[in-house]
C-alpha cells in the first residue's frame, strides 16, 4: 500500500505535526522520506512501517472528529496503528514499536518468501501448501479474501506450492515484494524478539476494542494486545474471520484509514452487509 507522495496531504496542518513529532522519534526527517520526490529507498521496512502508521494515523485523527467507532481493526501492522488509535499505545511508543516491528523482521536470519494465491478456495491452499511441505516449510499466512490468500515459507517449498496450486486450478500466483517469510512459523526468532521489545513499552486498555488478527478475538485490555502483536508475526492473517465476526457484533459501516483503498476492497468481498467508505476525501 506504501507510495511515495502518500502523505503529500499533510504537508501542513495538524497531520504534519504529527509527523514531525515522528521525525524527532526516529532522528530522521520522515516527512521528507515519504514526499513524491523523495530519493530514499522505500523498499526498506525499517522506514516503511513507521511511514505507514504515521500516515494512517494521521488520516484517523483527520477523521475521528466525525464519528467514533465502535470496533477498531488492523491487518498486520495495522493492529499497532489500531493500539495507537485505541489510545492503548501513546504516539511516540506506537512509533518506536513500527520502527522496531520492521528492523527485527527484515533483520530475521530466516529466508523465504511469500505468495499470493488467487483462485483458490482456503481449504485448497490448505492443501497445497501441506503437499508442497515435503520439499520444506510453506503455510497459509494471509487470509484476505474469498480467494485471495497469501502463502509463506521457505523460497523452495514456496515456489512448489505455488505450481501445484496452479495445477488445482488457481488463477494465478504472485510473488510478493518482501524481505522474509513473514506469518509463518519460520519467524519464531523475530517473534520472540519483538515480544522482550513489547514488555518494554507502555501500554494501556484500549478505549475502543479491538478485532485481532491471530485468535479474532475482541481484545479489550492491554495484556490481550501485547500477546496479539507479538503472535501475529508466526501466526496467520485472519482478515475474513475478523470482517465476519465484525458483521455478527453488528457493524455495518467499514472505514479504511489508509492512503490507498486495498482493506476496502477486501472486504466487500468478504460480505454485502457492511457499508464500505474511505477517509480520503
Amino acid at each position: 500500500v506504501q507510495f511515495l507522495g502518500m502523505a503529500d496531504q499533510f504537508a501542513e496542518g495538524p497531520g504534519r505535526a504529527l509527523f514531525d513529532a515522528a521525525s524527532q522519534v526516529l532522528g530522521y526527517d520522515l516527512f521528507a522520506v515519504v514526499r513524491k520526490d523523495s530519493a530514499v529507498d522505500f523498499g526498506d521496512t525499517r522506514i516503511v512501517q513507521p511511514a505507514l502508521l504515521t500516515t494512517c494515523l494521521a488520516l484517523w485523527h483527520t477523521w475521528r472528529s466525525e464519528q467514533r467507532p465502535d470496533f477498531l481493526m488492523g491487518h498486520s501492522l495495522g493492529e499497532v496503528t489500531a493500539a495507537a488509535a485505541a489510545g492503548s499505545l501513546a504516539f511516540p511508543d506506537a512509533v518506536r514499536t513500527a520502527e522496531r516491528r520492521g528492523a527485527i523482521m527484515a533483520d530475521c536470519p530466516a529466508e523465504g518468501s511469500m505468495m499470493a494465491v488467487i483462485g483458490l478456495t482456503s481449504g485448497q491452499v490448505a492443501s497445497v501448501c501441506e503437499a508442497a511441505s515435503s520439499v520444506g516449510c510453506v503455510v497459509p499466512a494471509n487470509f484476505n479474501a474469498p480467494g485471495q490468500i497469501v502463502i509463506s515459507g521457505e523460497q523452495k517449498a514456496v515456489a512448489r506450492a505455488a505450481e501445484l496450486a496452479l495445477a488445482a486450478g488457481g488463477r494465478r500466483a504472485v510473488p510478493l515484494a518482501v524481505s522474509g517469510p513473514f506469518h509463518s512459523v519460520l519467524m519464531q526468532k523475530a517473534a520472540r524478539e519483538f515480544a522482550e521489545f513489547l514488555s518494554t513499552i507502555s501500554l494501556n486498555d484500549p478505549k475502543v476494542p479491538i478485532i485481532g488478527n491471530v485468535n479474532n478475538t475482541v481484545l479489550t485490555t492491554a495484556a490481550e494486545l501485547r500477546q496479539e502483536l507479538a503472535d501475529q508475526l508466526v501466526n496467520p492473517v485472519r482478515w475474513v474471520e475478523n470482517v465476519e465476526l465484525a458483521v455478527e457484533l453488528g457493524v455495518d459501516d467499514f472505514v479504511e484509514m489508509s492512503p490507498k483503498a486495498v482493506l476496502g476492497p477486501m472486504v466487500k468481498r468478504i460480505t454485502k452487509n457492511i457499508r464500505v467508505d474511505s477517509c480520503l476525501r
